[in-house]
């Protein structure tokens, strides 16, 4: 029973007389408990007496004895001090594992109580000990004579009924409810007298005016607070009564304008929130079309999406059964020439017509024969260009209010938000996706180039030093990645093999070995992770690798360019970018050059060792056997080729492998300017790809400054005959002898061109008759 459903006079006497006893019941409470709390402690002294005065007599014989058994009577003084007590239950002396070493009970002495136990609890103990009731356990600990490590513990038990009575806490209780229960009485017989007799009358009126007849008036005996009560409530009556009339007919047409906004907003709220949950665009604008129909509860709702050439307003979303079949179909309207949806294509405005049978640009759909309203609201990005229509129809004439289309205005701006975030979503997953695919595929191939290198694939610990070894056939499910881990077999014991990944792509195997041991699921674990910090460590390692090697190789481009740059004299240039190169590589390289596009023997240009150690004689010529003039002539990409004669006679094959040497040719694409020669030591891997792609590009480097440093020396000699001729023609001008012009131009030919012998003969014209 709640307090409003209690009558005044009740109400009074709880304000009068139980509401300050409810403030002063927990004082009675507190008195009682402290009532409570003083007798047990008193009764509990007692046996912290016994326990203090028992550890006294202990202490003071421990240094001269070696046992606790040493002590006399012991026993008995357990027995004695309970004795005549009837709240004490038993004594004892107890280990800190429970085992009773006295007991004032002499057949629990010698024995293990695991009730004893965990006695290190400050303040008295409440516990159930057998064979007893609940009892409290005052306990004093020092330590055990003859072991001062280990400590022994005093125990008196006594009755908790015996130290806590219950009633003794009541008494304060039970002393303030009698002397309220007398107030309560005289305050009521005071209270129905003087106040109670007019109320009801004021309560019975209230009652019938408020169970509806509001005509009725409550009869007015006095002219006191109780009479200009009863004349304002017959005047408060009477005006309500005017007043119900009119609410009732205004609260129901609230009431309808009020469910019909609120199922609006509630599709306004629905659209947002499918835009947290959906990212497809077709779900997302289904859900739409389905909420509006149902929410405003119009005839039909679609969605138009413009096309990319903007010509036509495809239907993407409908609600309506003749949506349905316009969408099976495909149905789509041309931007500006169409319908409703089409002029708010080319417009960008909204279009309303609450009566279609008047408006001027309605499409009559067949498959939407009962549409008598319709409204067309632009769908716009960022730059403010229609990239969609929300198509709404009606049944009924006159069916957007100006509410409706406030509404359905903020829901096409959503619209619009939402197909931007969606395209902008979808094009940056998909070039997320590419990147991902780009980054993994540069990865696999930096790996594929590290395999290719001959470097060894696989290591391993036996557990005194690490060492190379050939590879465990990987289980194919573990490449795959399918699987986290798994056991194999390896050299007749079971290892547990654990994929090394980087970006959810494996990119090795963590094999551990040890016939003695069963993995445990932490260890499992522990692998697992060890394995993904392995193989992120490897892939910065190679990323750090070809970084290394990508700045030497800039490094030596940018080095060969410079000398190509700076040295006009294509000998020297040549014997210094052969240094370059045999530095920068670590190999011994050599540069030949053909003396004559036809020439069936080499020119060495330079032949230069890591060191900087010239080996063989510069600018001699090699004569090349017919198989290696074929080899050369076609070679176009870098090769491995057998030993040039010259090589085989050097003692370079003591140190270099000249089985395997690497030629590169120096061309362009117009002419064959010769070959680079490049030999690894007899210990080195073999060639990679990326040397051989190096190596190629540094030759075609060369290739282009020979050729520049060809059309230069042509178009010096082309200038050179130039200023011959001009001054030919300036001693031909100058004499008038024709013997002189004749021996001038004779002695000029054979300097200019370097001739040992030049002959000029006249040629007199044949006779006509002849």
């Amino acid at each position: 029973m709640s307090l409003k459903s209690l009558s005044l006079r009740w109400r009074m006497t709880l304000l009068a007389v139980l509401l300050p006893l409810l403030f002063l019941m927990p004082v009675f409470l507190f008195l009682g408990q402290g009532l409570r709390t003083a007798y047990r402690d008193a009764r509990l002294g007692k046996g912290e007496m016994i326990t203090r005065q028992l550890g006294q007599a202990v202490n003071s014989v421990a240094p001269y004895i070696s046992s606790i058994y040493d002590v006399p009577d012991l026993e008995s003084y357990l027995r004695e001090s309970i004795a005549d007590q009837p709240e004490m239950v038993f004594s004892a002396l107890v280990l800190d594992t429970g085992f009773v070493v006295y007991h004032s009970l002499p057949g629990l002495g010698g024995t293990y109580v695991s009730d004893l136990t965990h006695l290190d609890q400050e303040g008295p103990i409440k516990r159930v000990v057998w064979p007893y009731d609940e009892v409290y356990l005052v306990v004093q600990k020092f330590p055990l004579p003859g072991n001062e490590e280990r400590f022994l513990y005093a125990v008196v038990a006594e009755s908790v009924e015996m130290v806590e009575p219950s009633l003794i806490s009541l008494l304060p209780v039970l002393i303030g409810m009698s002397v309220a229960l007398l107030l309560v009485v005289m305050i009521q017989l005071f209270i129905r007298r003087w106040i109670l007799t007019p109320l009801s009358q004021l309560a019975e009126g209230a009652a019938i005016v408020g169970a509806g007849d509001l005509a009725y008036e409550i009869p007015v005996q006095s002219s006191d607070e109780f009479g200009f009560l009863a004349r304002s409530f017959n005047a408060m009556a009477r005006r309500l009564q005017g007043l119900v009339t009119s609410l009732e007919q205004q609260v129901s047409e609230r009431t309808r304008d009020l469910e019909k906004k609120s199922r609006q907003l509630e599709a306004v709220a629905f659209v947002s929130r499918e835009v947290a949950n959906i990212r497809s665009v077709p779900l997302l604008l289904e859900a739409t079309v389905a909420a509006i129909s149902r929410q405003f509860g119009y005839y039909h709702t679609g969605i138009f999406l413009i096309d990319d050439k903007r010509e036509w307003a495809v239907l993407q979303a409908a609600s309506s059964e003749g949506g349905q079949r316009m969408l099976s179909r495909r149905h789509r309207l041309r931007v500006g020439q169409q319908g409703i949806v089409g002029t708010v294509a080319r417009t960008g405005k909204a279009h309303i017509a609450l009566d279609v049978g008047v408006d001027a640009v309605w499409f009559d759909n067949p498959d939407l024969p009962d549409t008598h309203s319709e409204i067309g609201l632009p769908l716009k990005d960022l730059e403010g260009q229609v990239i969609g229509i929300l198509d709404v129809q009606s049944a009924e004439t006159q069916a957007f209010s100006p509410e409706d289309i406030e509404t359905l205005q903020l829901l096409a701006d959503q619209l619009s938000i939402v197909l931007r975030n969606a395209r902008l979503f979808e094009s940056t997953q998909s070039a997320l996706s590419q990147l991902e695919d780009l980054q993994w595929s540069y990865s696999r191939e930096g790996w594929a180039r590290i395999m290719n290198q001959g470097r060894p694939s696989a290591y391993e610990y036996d557990s005194v030093s690490v060492q190379p070894v050939l590879p465990l056939p990987a289980p194919r499910i573990l490449s795959d990645g399918a699987f986290p881990r798994q056991m194999v077999m390896a050299d007749g014991a079971v290892a547990l093999v654990e994929p090394m990944r980087y970006r959810d792509q494996t990119i090795g195997l963590v094999a551990l070995s040890d016939p003695q041991r069963v993995w445990t699921e932490e260890e499992e674990g522990l692998v697992q992770s060890v394995a993904e910090q392995i193989g992120i460590a490897l892939e910065n390692a190679r990323l750090f690798e070809e970084a290394q090697n990508t700045a030497r190789q800039q490094a030596l481009m940018s080095e060969v360019l410079q000398t190509t740059a700076r040295v006009r004299d294509p000998a020297r240039a040549l014997r210094e970018i052969t240094g370059i190169l045999a530095r920068g590589l670590g190999m011994a390289v050599g540069i030949f050059t053909f003396p004559r596009p036809d020439a069936t023997e080499v020119q060495l240009q330079a032949f230069i060792l890591p060191d900087g150690e010239s080996l063989l004689p510069e600018g001699e010529l090699y004569p090349l056997p017919p198989d290696l003039q074929i080899f050369f002539r076609g070679l176009e990409k870098p090769e491995l080729g057998k030993m040039l004669p010259v090589l085989g006679e050097s003692p370079l094959g003591e140190v270099y492998n000249l089985k395997q040497v690497l030629y590169v040719a120096i061309r362009t694409a117009a002419t064959h300017e010769g070959f680079l020669v490049l030999l690894q030591r007899q210990d080195d891997a073999l060639l990679d790809p990326e040397t051989r792609s190096l190596a190629r590009n540094l030759a075609g480097q060369v290739a282009m400054m020979l050729a520049n440093m060809h059309l230069l020396e042509e178009t010096q000699r082309r200038a050179e005959r130039e200023r011959t001729i001009n001054d030919l023609m300036a001693q031909v001008r100058a004499s008038v002898l024709l013997t002189s012009v004749a021996r001038g131009i004779t002695a000029e030919l054979g300097k200019a061109l370097h001739a040992t012998k030049v002959t000029l003969r006249f040629n007199p014209p044949a006779n006509e008759n002849e």
